[in-house]
Protein backbone atom coordinates (compact mmCIF):
# COMPACT_ATOMS: atom_id res chain seq x y z
CA UNK A 1 0.00 0.00 0.00
CA UNK A 2 1.71 3.08 -1.22
CA UNK A 3 1.32 5.98 0.88
CA UNK A 4 2.52 9.33 0.60
CA UNK A 5 6.05 10.24 2.48
CA UNK A 6 5.99 12.52 5.72
CA UNK A 7 8.64 14.73 4.28
CA UNK A 8 6.02 15.15 1.18
CA UNK A 9 3.68 16.15 3.27
CA UNK A 10 5.31 18.49 4.92
CA UNK A 11 6.83 20.20 1.91
CA UNK A 12 3.43 20.63 0.84
CA UNK A 13 2.32 22.40 4.00
CA UNK A 14 5.00 24.57 3.44
CA UNK A 15 4.42 25.37 0.32
CA UNK A 16 0.98 26.19 1.13
CA UNK A 17 1.90 28.12 3.91
CA UNK A 18 4.53 30.24 1.98
CA UNK A 19 1.49 31.07 -0.95
CA UNK A 20 -0.55 32.16 1.56
CA UNK A 21 2.32 35.14 2.63
CA UNK A 22 2.90 35.45 -0.95
CA UNK A 23 -0.89 36.61 -2.13
CA UNK A 24 -1.06 38.58 1.14
CA UNK A 25 2.09 40.59 0.06
CA UNK A 26 0.51 40.36 -3.72
CA UNK A 27 -2.65 42.15 -2.44
CA UNK A 28 -0.84 44.88 -0.21
CA UNK A 29 1.95 45.53 -4.01
CA UNK A 30 -1.51 45.56 -5.64
CA UNK A 31 -2.76 48.41 -3.46
CA UNK A 32 0.13 50.16 -4.13
CA UNK A 33 -0.34 50.20 -7.75
CA UNK A 34 -3.88 51.40 -7.75
CA UNK A 35 -2.74 54.15 -5.32
CA UNK A 36 0.13 55.18 -7.67
CA UNK A 37 -2.40 54.83 -10.52
CA UNK A 38 -4.52 57.38 -8.44
CA UNK A 39 -1.97 59.80 -7.88
CA UNK A 40 -0.41 59.78 -11.32
CA UNK A 41 -3.71 61.53 -12.89
CA UNK A 42 -2.85 64.51 -10.42
CA UNK A 43 -0.71 67.35 -11.92
CA UNK A 44 0.69 69.07 -8.55
CA UNK A 45 1.49 67.19 -5.20
CA UNK A 46 1.29 68.68 -2.25
CA UNK A 47 3.58 68.22 1.01
CA UNK A 48 1.52 66.00 2.31
CA UNK A 49 1.08 63.87 -0.56
CA UNK A 50 4.71 63.60 -0.98
CA UNK A 51 5.54 62.30 2.05
CA UNK A 52 2.53 60.22 2.35
CA UNK A 53 4.43 59.01 -1.19
CA UNK A 54 7.68 58.56 0.06
CA UNK A 55 6.44 56.34 3.19
CA UNK A 56 4.58 54.35 0.82
CA UNK A 57 7.45 53.85 -1.11
CA UNK A 58 9.63 52.51 1.97
CA UNK A 59 7.12 50.37 2.15
CA UNK A 60 7.08 48.80 -1.17
CA UNK A 61 10.52 48.23 -1.45
CA UNK A 62 10.14 46.08 1.98
CA UNK A 63 7.00 44.31 0.33
CA UNK A 64 8.70 43.47 -2.92
CA UNK A 65 11.87 41.98 -1.18
CA UNK A 66 9.53 40.34 0.83
CA UNK A 67 7.82 39.13 -2.03
CA UNK A 68 11.36 37.74 -3.79
CA UNK A 69 12.20 35.84 -0.81
CA UNK A 70 8.99 34.11 -0.90
CA UNK A 71 9.02 33.25 -4.33
CA UNK A 72 12.77 31.83 -4.27
CA UNK A 73 11.80 29.57 -1.03
CA UNK A 74 9.07 28.35 -3.30
CA UNK A 75 10.94 27.87 -6.26
CA UNK A 76 13.23 25.64 -4.20
CA UNK A 77 10.94 23.48 -2.61
CA UNK A 78 9.31 23.12 -5.81
CA UNK A 79 12.23 21.91 -7.74
CA UNK A 80 13.47 19.54 -4.62
CA UNK A 81 9.88 18.18 -5.20
CA UNK A 82 9.98 17.57 -8.76
CA UNK A 83 13.76 16.17 -8.25
CA UNK A 84 11.94 13.50 -5.82
CA UNK A 85 8.87 12.91 -8.45
CA UNK A 86 11.40 11.91 -11.15
CA UNK A 87 13.39 9.28 -8.83
CA UNK A 88 10.03 7.53 -7.57
CA UNK A 89 7.69 5.43 -9.67
CA UNK A 90 4.74 7.08 -10.69
CA UNK A 91 1.93 6.71 -8.58
CA UNK A 92 -1.50 5.74 -10.07
CA UNK A 93 -4.49 8.15 -10.24
CA UNK A 94 -7.50 7.10 -8.02
CA UNK A 95 -10.89 7.28 -10.11
CA UNK A 96 -13.40 8.75 -9.08
CA UNK A 97 -16.74 7.65 -8.66
CA UNK A 98 -19.68 8.38 -10.55
CA UNK A 99 -23.01 8.13 -10.60
CA UNK A 100 -26.21 7.66 -7.94
CA UNK A 101 -24.58 4.47 -7.09
CA UNK A 102 -21.38 5.10 -3.87
CA UNK A 103 -18.52 2.91 -5.13
CA UNK A 104 -14.94 2.51 -3.66
CA UNK A 105 -12.05 2.69 -5.96
CA UNK A 106 -8.55 1.39 -5.63
CA UNK A 107 -5.83 0.97 -8.11
CA UNK A 108 -2.94 -1.42 -8.44
CA UNK A 109 0.08 -1.53 -11.02
CA UNK A 110 3.20 -3.07 -11.34
CA UNK A 111 6.66 -0.92 -12.21
CA UNK A 112 9.94 -1.95 -12.57
CA UNK A 113 12.23 -0.01 -9.94
CA UNK A 114 15.60 0.43 -8.71
CA UNK A 115 17.39 -0.14 -5.43
CA UNK A 116 20.80 0.04 -4.07
CA UNK A 117 22.15 -2.70 -2.29
CA UNK A 118 23.93 -1.48 0.89
CA UNK A 119 27.03 -3.95 1.95
CA UNK A 120 26.40 -5.13 5.43
CA UNK A 121 27.75 -8.25 7.13
CA UNK A 122 26.90 -10.04 10.43
CA UNK A 123 29.77 -10.13 13.10
CA UNK A 124 30.23 -10.52 16.60
CA UNK A 125 31.08 -8.21 19.38
CA UNK A 126 33.11 -9.29 22.65
CA UNK A 127 31.73 -8.20 25.59
CA UNK A 128 34.46 -6.71 27.66
CA UNK A 129 33.60 -8.38 30.65
CA UNK A 130 32.36 -11.67 30.17
CA UNK A 131 34.35 -11.98 26.57
CA UNK A 132 31.16 -13.29 25.39
CA UNK A 133 30.16 -12.65 21.06
CA UNK A 134 27.28 -11.07 20.35
CA UNK A 135 26.49 -11.06 16.68
CA UNK A 136 25.19 -7.61 15.29
CA UNK A 137 24.87 -6.29 11.72
CA UNK A 138 27.08 -3.78 10.35
CA UNK A 139 26.94 -1.47 7.47
CA UNK A 140 29.91 -1.22 5.76
CA UNK A 141 30.78 2.24 4.30
CA UNK A 142 33.93 3.16 2.69
CA UNK A 143 32.89 6.87 2.73
CA UNK A 144 33.06 7.76 5.99
CA UNK A 145 36.14 8.66 8.36
CA UNK A 146 35.01 7.42 11.00
CA UNK A 147 33.04 3.77 12.47
CA UNK A 148 29.70 4.23 15.19
CA UNK A 149 28.10 2.20 17.28
CA UNK A 150 24.53 2.77 18.36
CA UNK A 151 24.10 3.66 21.98
CA UNK A 152 21.80 1.18 22.61
CA UNK A 153 24.21 -1.70 21.61
CA UNK A 154 27.13 0.05 23.66
CA UNK A 155 25.51 -0.20 26.74
CA UNK A 156 24.05 -3.67 26.34
CA UNK A 157 27.84 -4.47 26.18
CA UNK A 158 28.10 -2.64 28.97
CA UNK A 159 31.07 -1.10 26.87
CA UNK A 160 33.15 1.93 28.92
CA UNK A 161 32.95 5.20 26.77
CA UNK A 162 35.41 8.06 26.57
CA UNK A 163 33.80 11.57 26.89
CA UNK A 164 35.03 13.41 23.72
CA UNK A 165 33.65 16.53 21.63
CA UNK A 166 33.43 15.61 17.86
CA UNK A 167 31.37 17.22 15.07
CA UNK A 168 30.22 15.02 12.33
CA UNK A 169 29.42 16.73 9.17
CA UNK A 170 26.57 14.32 6.94
CA UNK A 171 25.32 15.28 3.67
CA UNK A 172 23.58 18.44 3.34
CA UNK A 173 26.39 19.58 5.97
CA UNK A 174 24.14 18.04 8.17
CA UNK A 175 26.07 18.61 12.31
CA UNK A 176 25.90 16.36 14.90
CA UNK A 177 27.64 16.81 17.87
CA UNK A 178 29.53 13.32 19.02
CA UNK A 179 30.13 13.15 22.73
CA UNK A 180 31.01 9.70 23.54
CA UNK A 181 33.67 7.22 21.97
CA UNK A 182 34.29 3.88 22.52
CA UNK A 183 36.66 0.68 21.56
CA UNK A 184 34.97 -2.53 20.37
CA UNK A 185 36.38 -6.14 19.84
CA UNK A 186 35.33 -7.29 16.70
CA UNK A 187 35.65 -10.79 15.45
CA UNK A 188 34.32 -12.39 12.19
CA UNK A 189 31.83 -15.18 12.43
CA UNK A 190 33.69 -17.58 10.02
CA UNK A 191 37.04 -17.70 11.09
CA UNK A 192 39.40 -16.50 13.39
CA UNK A 193 39.55 -12.63 12.00
CA UNK A 194 39.85 -10.37 15.04
CA UNK A 195 40.63 -6.59 15.25
CA UNK A 196 39.69 -3.90 18.04
CA UNK A 197 37.44 -0.89 16.17
CA UNK A 198 37.49 2.72 17.86
CA UNK A 199 33.61 4.26 17.27
CA UNK A 200 32.00 6.91 17.95
CA UNK A 201 28.60 6.71 19.92
CA UNK A 202 25.33 7.42 18.03
CA UNK A 203 21.51 7.46 19.25
CA UNK A 204 20.58 5.82 15.89
CA UNK A 205 22.74 5.60 12.93
CA UNK A 206 20.27 4.51 10.16
CA UNK A 207 17.33 3.69 8.89
CA UNK A 208 16.31 -0.45 8.17
CA UNK A 209 18.45 -1.66 5.39
CA UNK A 210 17.65 -2.82 3.14
CA UNK A 211 13.69 -0.54 2.80
CA UNK A 212 11.86 -3.73 0.94
CA UNK A 213 12.38 -7.17 1.36
CA UNK A 214 14.50 -8.23 -1.60
CA UNK A 215 13.40 -11.33 -4.34
CA UNK A 216 16.80 -13.11 -4.25
CA UNK A 217 15.76 -15.79 -6.63
CA UNK A 218 16.22 -13.63 -9.79
CA UNK A 219 20.00 -13.01 -8.60
CA UNK A 220 21.30 -16.75 -8.67
CA UNK A 221 23.87 -16.39 -5.93
CA UNK A 222 26.18 -19.19 -5.72
CA UNK A 223 24.97 -21.82 -2.72
CA UNK A 224 28.73 -22.77 -1.48
CA UNK A 225 29.45 -18.77 -0.62
CA UNK A 226 29.72 -17.83 3.12
CA UNK A 227 27.48 -14.26 2.69
CA UNK A 228 28.71 -11.92 4.99
CA UNK A 229 25.10 -11.07 5.68
CA UNK A 230 22.76 -13.94 5.04
CA UNK A 231 19.68 -11.85 5.97
CA UNK A 232 20.64 -8.64 3.92
CA UNK A 233 17.80 -9.46 2.04
CA UNK A 234 15.61 -8.55 5.05
CA UNK A 235 15.11 -5.23 6.05
CA UNK A 236 16.95 -4.74 9.46
CA UNK A 237 18.07 -2.06 12.20
CA UNK A 238 21.99 -1.54 11.69
CA UNK A 239 24.01 -1.76 14.96
CA UNK A 240 27.71 -0.59 13.91
CA UNK A 241 29.03 1.34 10.58
CA UNK A 242 32.45 0.12 9.38
CA UNK A 243 34.21 3.21 8.25
CA UNK A 244 36.86 3.79 5.96
CA UNK A 245 39.41 3.22 9.02
CA UNK A 246 38.89 -0.68 8.97
CA UNK A 247 36.43 -0.87 5.57
CA UNK A 248 39.97 -1.39 3.06
CA UNK A 249 41.52 -3.66 5.39
CA UNK A 250 38.39 -5.93 5.39
CA UNK A 251 38.29 -6.08 1.44
CA UNK A 252 40.22 -9.31 -0.44
CA UNK A 253 41.18 -9.91 -4.18
CA UNK A 254 38.23 -12.08 -5.23
CA UNK A 255 34.99 -10.57 -6.81
CA UNK A 256 32.01 -12.08 -8.82
CA UNK A 257 29.63 -10.25 -11.01
CA UNK A 258 25.76 -11.11 -10.67
CA UNK A 259 25.27 -10.24 -14.36
CA UNK A 260 24.28 -6.23 -16.10
CA UNK A 261 22.29 -4.54 -13.82
CA UNK A 262 22.85 -6.71 -10.78
CA UNK A 263 24.89 -6.27 -7.71
CA UNK A 264 28.46 -8.08 -7.11
CA UNK A 265 29.80 -9.99 -4.64
CA UNK A 266 32.87 -8.66 -2.62
CA UNK A 267 35.23 -11.00 -0.85
CA UNK A 268 35.98 -10.05 3.00
CA UNK A 269 37.84 -10.93 5.92
CA UNK A 270 33.68 -11.09 7.31
CA UNK A 271 32.95 -13.08 4.39
CA UNK A 272 30.96 -12.32 0.57
CA UNK A 273 29.61 -8.79 0.30
CA UNK A 274 27.14 -8.00 -1.86
CA UNK A 275 26.43 -4.73 -2.87
CA UNK A 276 25.05 -2.66 -5.87
CA UNK A 277 22.16 -1.93 -7.83
CA UNK A 278 18.96 -4.15 -8.68
CA UNK A 279 15.98 -3.85 -9.76
CA UNK A 280 12.45 -5.29 -9.14
CA UNK A 281 8.59 -5.45 -9.64
CA UNK A 282 7.25 -2.66 -7.77
CA UNK A 283 3.62 -3.26 -6.52
CA UNK A 284 2.06 0.04 -5.63
CA UNK A 285 -1.92 -0.65 -4.03
CA UNK A 286 -3.45 2.86 -2.86
CA UNK A 287 -6.93 3.49 -1.47
CA UNK A 288 -8.81 6.63 -0.90
CA UNK A 289 -8.47 5.75 2.89
CA UNK A 290 -5.09 5.87 3.95
CA UNK A 291 -2.99 6.60 7.46
CA UNK A 292 -0.05 7.93 8.15
CA UNK A 293 2.04 7.80 11.24
CA UNK A 294 4.75 9.86 11.99
CA UNK A 295 7.73 7.66 12.76
CA UNK A 296 10.59 10.27 12.05
CA UNK A 297 13.34 9.71 14.72
CA UNK A 298 13.15 11.90 17.96
CA UNK A 299 16.55 11.48 19.23
CA UNK A 300 17.31 15.16 17.59
CA UNK A 301 14.14 16.74 18.90
CA UNK A 302 15.94 17.69 22.19
CA UNK A 303 18.51 19.73 19.69
CA UNK A 304 16.16 21.41 17.89
CA UNK A 305 14.14 22.20 20.92
CA UNK A 306 17.41 24.15 22.41
CA UNK A 307 18.29 25.87 18.90
CA UNK A 308 14.83 26.98 18.89
CA UNK A 309 15.33 28.19 22.09
CA UNK A 310 17.92 30.47 21.57
CA UNK A 311 16.95 31.27 18.01
CA UNK A 312 13.20 33.01 19.89
CA UNK A 313 15.61 35.82 21.43
CA UNK A 314 17.85 36.42 18.52
CA UNK A 315 17.31 40.17 17.46
CA UNK A 316 16.44 40.97 13.64
CA UNK A 317 18.99 41.96 11.82
CA UNK A 318 17.46 44.14 9.93
CA UNK A 319 14.75 46.73 12.04
CA UNK A 320 11.37 46.69 11.14
CA UNK A 321 9.85 50.11 11.44
CA UNK A 322 6.19 50.38 12.46
CA UNK A 323 3.95 53.19 10.44
CA UNK A 324 4.14 55.41 13.14
CA UNK A 325 8.26 55.44 12.88
CA UNK A 326 8.14 55.58 9.08
CA UNK A 327 5.61 58.98 9.01
CA UNK A 328 8.38 60.32 11.59
CA UNK A 329 10.10 63.43 10.52
CA UNK A 330 13.80 63.69 9.90
CA UNK A 331 14.37 67.63 9.63
CA UNK A 332 12.10 70.14 11.33
CA UNK A 333 11.20 72.00 8.49
CA UNK A 334 8.99 68.99 7.20
CA UNK A 335 7.66 68.39 10.68
CA UNK A 336 6.94 71.95 10.63
CA UNK A 337 4.95 71.66 7.46
CA UNK A 338 3.58 68.28 8.39
CA UNK A 339 1.55 70.01 12.01
CA UNK A 340 0.30 73.17 9.62
CA UNK A 341 -1.23 70.75 6.99
CA UNK A 342 -2.83 68.73 9.09
CA UNK A 343 -4.12 71.62 11.31
CA UNK A 344 -5.81 73.44 8.37
CA UNK A 345 -7.28 70.55 6.61
CA UNK A 346 -9.11 69.11 10.04
CA UNK A 347 -10.10 73.03 10.75
CA UNK A 348 -11.76 72.38 7.16
CA UNK A 349 -14.08 70.08 9.04
CA UNK A 350 -14.43 72.29 12.28
CA UNK A 351 -11.98 70.26 14.37
CA UNK A 352 -9.60 72.52 15.96
CA UNK A 353 -6.58 70.54 17.08
CA UNK A 354 -5.03 71.99 20.11
CA UNK A 355 -3.01 69.37 21.63
CA UNK A 356 0.56 68.33 20.26
CA UNK A 357 3.28 66.09 21.94
CA UNK A 358 6.72 66.47 20.33
CA UNK A 359 10.21 67.02 21.44
CA UNK A 360 10.33 69.86 19.08
CA UNK A 361 9.66 73.13 20.81
CA UNK A 362 9.49 75.35 17.77
CA UNK A 363 6.32 73.63 16.76
CA UNK A 364 4.31 74.96 19.22
CA UNK A 365 5.39 78.58 17.80
CA UNK A 366 2.99 78.14 15.03
CA UNK A 367 0.17 76.55 16.57
CA UNK A 368 -2.56 78.96 17.72
CA UNK A 369 -3.30 77.61 20.87
CA UNK A 370 -5.58 78.95 23.60
CA UNK A 371 -3.24 78.53 26.45
CA UNK A 372 -5.73 79.22 28.72
CA UNK A 373 -7.49 75.53 27.82
CA UNK A 374 -5.11 74.32 30.47
CA UNK A 375 -2.55 72.96 27.89
CA UNK A 376 0.81 72.42 29.23
CA UNK A 377 4.40 71.80 27.04
CA UNK A 378 6.07 69.89 29.91
CA UNK A 379 2.72 67.14 30.44
CA UNK A 380 3.77 63.84 29.87
CA UNK A 381 2.24 61.22 27.86
CA UNK A 382 2.15 57.38 28.35
CA UNK A 383 1.73 54.90 25.64
CA UNK A 384 1.50 51.17 27.06
CA UNK A 385 2.99 52.49 30.77
CA UNK A 386 6.08 53.76 29.29
CA UNK A 387 5.97 57.34 29.86
CA UNK A 388 7.88 60.37 27.86
CA UNK A 389 8.46 64.04 29.25
CA UNK A 390 9.02 66.25 25.34
CA UNK A 391 10.14 69.36 27.73
CA UNK A 392 13.48 67.42 28.51
CA UNK A 393 13.08 64.43 26.72
CA UNK A 394 13.14 61.56 29.11
CA UNK A 395 11.64 58.44 29.61
CA UNK A 396 9.69 57.46 32.64
CA UNK A 397 7.38 54.89 34.45
CA UNK A 398 4.06 56.00 35.81
CA UNK A 399 3.48 53.43 37.99
CA UNK A 400 0.08 53.12 39.74
CA UNK A 401 -0.23 50.63 42.38
CA UNK A 402 -2.68 49.93 45.08
CA UNK A 403 -2.50 49.58 48.49
CA UNK A 404 -0.31 46.97 49.32
CA UNK A 405 -3.11 44.15 50.39
CA UNK A 406 -3.35 42.55 53.88
CA UNK A 407 -3.17 39.05 52.44
CA UNK A 408 -0.72 38.24 49.69
CA UNK A 409 -1.51 35.31 47.31
CA UNK A 410 -0.05 34.57 43.82
CA UNK A 411 -3.23 36.15 41.98
CA UNK A 412 -2.19 39.34 43.47
CA UNK A 413 1.43 39.15 42.95
CA UNK A 414 0.75 38.05 39.27
CA UNK A 415 -1.91 40.92 38.80
CA UNK A 416 0.40 43.83 40.15
CA UNK A 417 3.56 42.84 39.24
CA UNK A 418 2.90 42.91 35.19
CA UNK A 419 1.34 46.56 35.15
CA UNK A 420 4.78 47.68 34.85
CA UNK A 421 5.45 47.43 30.74
CA UNK A 422 8.61 47.45 30.05
CA UNK A 423 9.02 47.32 26.65
CA UNK A 424 12.77 47.97 26.09
CA UNK A 425 14.09 46.03 29.18
CA UNK A 426 15.55 49.44 30.67
CA UNK A 427 13.90 48.00 34.37
CA UNK A 428 15.09 44.00 33.71
CA UNK A 429 16.76 43.56 36.84
CA UNK A 430 14.23 44.69 38.78
CA UNK A 431 11.23 43.41 37.01
CA UNK A 432 12.88 40.21 37.38
CA UNK A 433 12.37 39.63 41.28
CA UNK A 434 8.76 39.38 40.94
CA UNK A 435 8.89 36.75 37.91
CA UNK A 436 10.95 34.52 40.00
CA UNK A 437 8.68 34.69 42.61
CA UNK A 438 5.72 33.35 40.28
CA UNK A 439 8.21 30.55 38.94
CA UNK A 440 9.15 29.40 43.19
CA UNK A 441 5.50 29.36 43.22
CA UNK A 442 4.48 27.62 40.25
CA UNK A 443 7.15 24.87 41.89
CA UNK A 444 5.52 24.41 44.82
CA UNK A 445 1.91 24.29 43.39
CA UNK A 446 0.67 26.68 45.20
CA UNK A 447 -3.51 27.75 44.47
CA UNK A 448 -4.06 31.14 42.89
CA UNK A 449 -5.18 32.12 46.47
CA UNK A 450 -3.79 30.43 48.63
CA UNK A 451 -1.48 32.32 50.88
CA UNK A 452 1.83 32.44 49.75
CA UNK A 453 4.97 31.52 52.06
CA UNK A 454 6.33 34.47 54.58
CA UNK A 455 9.59 34.41 52.51
CA UNK A 456 8.22 35.14 49.61
CA UNK A 457 5.43 37.45 51.31
CA UNK A 458 8.47 39.60 52.56
CA UNK A 459 10.00 39.79 49.67
CA UNK A 460 6.99 40.86 47.84
CA UNK A 461 6.21 43.40 50.37
CA UNK A 462 10.08 44.84 49.94
CA UNK A 463 9.57 44.50 46.03
CA UNK A 464 6.39 46.73 46.07
CA UNK A 465 7.72 49.51 48.65
CA UNK A 466 10.82 50.09 46.12
CA UNK A 467 7.92 49.92 43.81
CA UNK A 468 6.85 53.53 44.34
CA UNK A 469 10.51 54.96 43.46
CA UNK A 470 10.26 53.73 39.91
CA UNK A 471 8.04 56.61 39.32
CA UNK A 472 11.23 59.31 39.62
CA UNK A 473 13.39 57.03 37.44
CA UNK A 474 14.32 58.74 33.91
CA UNK A 475 16.28 57.68 31.27
CA UNK A 476 16.97 59.93 28.16
CA UNK A 477 15.26 59.20 25.20
CA UNK A 478 17.87 60.35 22.72
CA UNK A 479 21.18 58.42 23.13
CA UNK A 480 23.51 59.61 20.42
CA UNK A 481 25.52 62.58 21.22
CA UNK A 482 24.40 66.50 18.68
CA UNK A 483 27.31 65.44 16.59
CA UNK A 484 28.30 62.22 16.52
CA UNK A 485 31.54 60.62 14.86
CA UNK A 486 31.74 56.86 15.74
CA UNK A 487 28.92 54.82 17.22
CA UNK A 488 29.55 51.13 18.56
CA UNK A 489 27.42 48.60 19.50
CA UNK A 490 28.44 46.59 22.33
CA UNK A 491 26.87 43.42 23.52
CA UNK A 492 26.88 41.19 26.52
CA UNK A 493 24.97 38.74 27.46
CA UNK A 494 25.27 36.04 30.71
CA UNK A 495 22.79 33.52 32.50
CA UNK A 496 22.71 31.79 36.04
CA UNK A 497 20.51 28.43 36.63
CA UNK A 498 18.18 30.81 37.79
CA UNK A 499 17.76 33.39 35.10
CA UNK A 500 19.52 34.61 31.63
CA UNK A 501 19.62 38.08 29.65
CA UNK A 502 21.50 40.22 27.63
CA UNK A 503 21.84 43.88 27.40
CA UNK A 504 23.34 46.37 24.69
CA UNK A 505 24.82 49.69 24.97
CA UNK A 506 25.18 52.51 22.79
CA UNK A 507 28.88 54.18 22.55
CA UNK A 508 29.15 57.38 21.24
CA UNK A 509 32.03 59.65 20.23
CA UNK A 510 31.28 62.93 19.41
CA UNK A 511 32.87 65.16 17.83
CA UNK A 512 35.35 67.04 20.24
CA UNK A 513 36.47 63.41 21.58
CA UNK A 514 33.87 63.11 24.35
CA UNK A 515 32.44 59.42 24.46
CA UNK A 516 29.14 58.50 26.05
CA UNK A 517 27.76 54.81 27.21
CA UNK A 518 24.26 54.72 27.16
CA UNK A 519 21.49 51.76 27.61
CA UNK A 520 20.02 50.42 24.49
CA UNK A 521 17.54 47.76 25.20
CA UNK A 522 18.00 44.32 27.39
CA UNK A 523 15.88 41.45 27.72
CA UNK A 524 15.48 39.06 30.45
CA UNK A 525 13.60 35.71 31.22
CA UNK A 526 13.49 33.26 33.98
CA UNK A 527 15.22 29.63 33.88
CA UNK A 528 13.19 27.20 32.43
CA UNK A 529 11.53 25.16 35.25
CA UNK A 530 12.87 21.83 33.84
CA UNK A 531 16.68 22.55 33.36
CA UNK A 532 18.40 20.64 30.16
CA UNK A 533 22.22 21.08 29.50
CA UNK A 534 23.03 23.19 26.42
CA UNK A 535 25.23 20.31 23.78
Amino acid sequence: MSEPSVSTMYKESGIKVLIVKRSSIKGQITKFKNYLDKITRQSQLAGIEVAELSLKVSRFESLSAKYDELQTQIELINADTLDEELDEPDTPKVNNASGDVSETSANYSNKNSNQVILSTAQVYILNPTTNEPLKVRALLDSGSQSSFITKSLQQKLAINSNPISVNVIGIGHSDNQIKESCVIQLKSIYNNFKTKLNCLVLHRLTGNLPKAPINIQQLNIPSHLHLADPDFNQPAPIDILIGADLFWQLMKNDRISLGANKPMLQYSSCGWLIGGPISYQAKQVLCHNSVINDNFPNENKIDNLLAKFWELEEFPQKTILSETELACSNDSEELNYIQISVAQELDKGCFKLRKYKSNLCSIFDNCNLNLQENFMLSEASSTLGLGWNPNNDMLNFPVNIPPLRNTITKRSIMSDAFKIFDSLGLLSPYIMQPKLMLQKLWKLKSDWDQPVPIDIENAWRDFSRDLLLISNFQIPRFVLSESPQIIDIHCFSDASLVSYGACIYARVTSSNNHIAVKLLCSKSKVAPLKPVSVP
